[in-house]
């Protein structure tokens, strides 16, 4: 028997692609709260015509990790409701950050990199040059801060107002803290290699060409409309708790048990079993899936194995609050844009 911590989108999908794979018997979910979605919660004013997203609100369809979104989007039968914005819109293009007390739109085209752009002090390609003539690190990393890997290669401008204002957009973190392999590998390793990242893309790509081309897996289906229709984000008819809701709907007609409202108390590993403790009844189990936080995993591992839940209760991670705002007037904003930062 298999079990999964957790329905969120991770919990959910774990229990599709079981379900999917054909296991001798359906797997059990376990979920704290009593509704499915985990982070993806979403408020329908039907009456009104408008939604609030309590969580993400849409999702980036370039990666392997995004193509195998859309693929499971397009296998539950929600690829007729996906809405996509397109690179071109203007809430692709343009994109704002909030620095010395006013609003400066980015850059969005060539014009915008060889010309100043508030808040910048200079033409953006003078940040290109420093990386392409800058030369290599003084000693090889194994690893530094996102904020120093691009002060160090394009300059304290470039660090200050587009990657801090980046990195509190992508992942609500610090620049000076997030590791720069955890969240862009690529460019610290051709960096590395090369002795900048411009000059070591442009090395990569060339030599990497024909390899890359003969390896690809053709796109297909919602994946292919993405790329060639060049999508830049796109949401879900209904709000984005329409594809967890989906989820449950195929779970529960394949038998598979969401227990909603239920208190994990302990994991214990014995043999080649792992016991489970829940709402006080002990689940002899196979395998057990986690897709829960790893301070609340934690909590469970911490008798048999205190060491390793000391581990996981000491990765770091910060709450986002989310506020929604609804105006009547639909046209309030002075500028048309993704948002700012």
């Amino acid at each position: 028997m298999t079990a999964i911590l957790g329905a969120g989108l991770s919990g959910l999908s774990a229990g599709y692609y079981l379900l999917r794979k054909g296991l001798p018997s359906p797997p059990v979910i376990y979920e704290a709260s009593s509704r499915v979605g985990g982070w993806i919660r979403t408020e329908r004013f039907d009456g009104e015509g408008y939604v609030f997203e309590a969580g993400p609100r849409t999702i980036r369809p370039k990666g392997p990790a995004a193509r195998n979104t859309l693929d499971l989007i397009e296998e539950v039968g929600l690829g007729e409701h996906v809405h996509p914005i397109f690179s071109n819109h203007v809430a692709a293009r343009n994109r704002m950050i909030y620095a010395k007390g006013r609003l400066n739109m980015l850059p969005s085209d060539l014009s915008g990199v060889v010309k100043t752009v508030p808040p910048f002090t200079k033409p953006l390609f003078f940040a290109g040059f420093k990386d392409l003539f800058g030369g290599k690190s003084k000693e090889k990393l194994d690893d530094e801060a996102m904020y120093s890997f691009v002060e160090r290669r394009f300059g304290k401008e470039i660090a200050d107002y587009a990657i801090s204002s980046m990195l509190c957009g992508i992942c609500a973190g610090d620049a000076k803290q997030i590791s720069v392999k955890f969240l862009m590998k690529s460019l610290f390793e051709v960096e590395q290699k090369h002795g900048g990242v411009l000059k070591g893309m442009l090395m990569e790509a060339l030599g990497k060409k024909d390899k890359e081309s003969s390896k690809q897996v053709p796109l297909e289906g919602l994946a292919k409309r993405a790329k060639s229709e060049n999508w830049s984000i796109y949401s879900i008819q209904g709000g984005l708790q329409t594809l967890p809701n989906r989820l449950k709907s195929i779970l529960s007609e394949g038998q598979v048990d969401i227990r909603t409202e239920v208190k994990c108390e302990e994991i214990e590993f014995k043999g080649n079993k792992v016991e489970l403790r829940v709402d006080g009844e002990e689940r002899t189990l196979d395998r057990l899936i986690s897709s829960i936080p790893s301070y609340k995993l934690a909590e469970y591992l911490a008798k048999q194995h205190p060491v390793l839940a000391q581990e996981l209760a000491a990765i770091p991670f910060v709450d986002v609050g989310v506020i929604n705002l609804r105006f009547k007037n639909p046209d309030l904003l002075q500028q048309k844009a993704f948002g700012f930062l």
